[in-house]
């Protein structure tokens, strides 16, 4: 039913939602507002009409008004329909980019905050559990670029059943396989625990760039953390994942040969297998690399680096596809970066430069500058 609210979505958009229900909307009229809004955004980028798009920031403005009204109420502050407004605010900031790439960051958090208030128990069932579901992707990705003194709240005993969809289909297809609901449940229970091994990680990584010496102490329980989610996702990879019939890459030739990094890419039969390999890899990225800097490689660090940047940036281009292509993308291809030759680097600027256009959550400016070393993989 989710085209009857926001008919002029593309097909990979409205998947997001799949699981709206009519008798989920027309009850306030800030959540009215926030379907407005994203809606007519959506068509206005679509049809390159700047009227539109006009038209969608003025009613985000004021359902952001609303919103606030809404979260102040004793009792409005904790329905579904509030909850729904801010997570469509959010998927508007992803996309237009408001007052700076970075917007939805903020937005995030603040869902975050608002999820961890009502509490597990009120996203167990219906509509509130696929609510969760459908953003847990975002509340990782915030919690991994904006990371905060405590770790992200799904990762906490009490979340991590509620974040999984257990069978359920909320927000799969209807006749989505146990095994296939089972094995995506399963890559977020270790996803989850990423942005905490990656803030160290990456603090221990800027240290050492410094030239500032860290205790060989406060190594050993970060090392031990990597080197356990590596074992874990690679076997969650290798005997899960790859299990599934639908995830594999055939290789293929690249739609402008003069201008790509490699002369063939990676090509998936449904993108957001295409994205959960992508996500996969650029989390062995972040693994890997700790267990670098604590002085733990894996064997033959830098040729896995080196395979796994590769895989993802020939996936790019097939997996990018479509309104929501840089939302599937924009995880792997930024930790791709950090690993990324200066060549490397130059094409992903353009490749944002082009997703940017509709998907403010990818502006290059929110990258750092290109590398100036002879550094980093292709």
């Amino acid at each position: 039913m989710a085209e009857n609210f926001c008919p002029s979505a593309p097909p990979d958009m409205l998947s997001l939602f799949q699981w709206l229900k009519p008798d989920n909307l027309g009850s306030q009229a800030l959540l009215d507002g926030a379907i407005a809004s994203l809606s007519l955004h959506l068509s206005g980028k679509e049809t390159s009409n700047p009227l539109l798009v006009a038209q969608s920031r003025t009613i985000y403005g004021k359902s952001l008004v609303e919103l606030q009204v809404a979260l102040s109420h004793p009792s409005r502050w904790s329905s579904s329909e509030t909850l729904f407004a801010a997570i469509l605010l959010c998927y508007f900031e992803l996309f237009a980019g408001t007052s700076s790439p970075d917007t939805w960051l903020q937005h995030a958090k603040g869902i975050g905050v608002l999820m961890e208030r009502r509490g597990p128990a009120a996203h167990a069932e219906g509509w509130d559990a696929a609510m969760l579901l459908s953003f847990r992707s975002i509340l990782m990705m915030s919690d991994m670029f904006f990371p905060q003194e405590k770790d992200g709240f799904l990762s906490r005993p009490e979340w991590r059943p509620i974040m999984c969809d257990r069978g359920r289909c909320l927000v799969h297809p209807a006749g989505t396989s146990a095994e296939a609901i089972s094995t995506v449940d399963g890559f977020f229970l270790r996803l989850v625990d990423v942005p905490g091994i990656l803030k160290w990680g990456y603090m221990v990584r800027e240290a050492k760039k410094a030239g500032i010496s860290v205790d060989p102490a406060r190594l050993g329980p970060l090392a031990q953390a990597a080197a356990a989610h590596y074992t874990s996702f690679k076997k969650w990879y290798d005997e899960e994942f790859t299990s599934l019939p639908y995830v594999h890459s055939t290789e293929g030739l690249p739609a402008g040969p003069s201008t790509a990094l490699h002369a063939t890419i990676l090509e998936f039969e449904h993108p957001w297998a295409g994205a959960m390999n992508m996500s996969y890899w650029a989390s062995m990225l972040i693994l890997q690399e700790t267990l670098a800097q604590c002085g733990t490689p894996v064997p033959d660090s830098d040729a896995a680096q080196q395979d796994l940047v590769s895989k993802i940036l020939r996936s790019v281009e097939s997996v990018s596809q479509g309104v929501m292509g840089p939302y599937r993308v924009g995880y792997s291809l930024r930790i791709a970066y950090e690993f990324a030759s200066a060549e490397a680097q130059l094409w992903i600027g353009r490749m944002l430069d082009q997703f940017s256009k509709k998907y403010a959550a990818t502006d290059r400016h929110t990258y750092p500058a290109p590398r100036e070393d002879s550094g980093g993989f292709v």
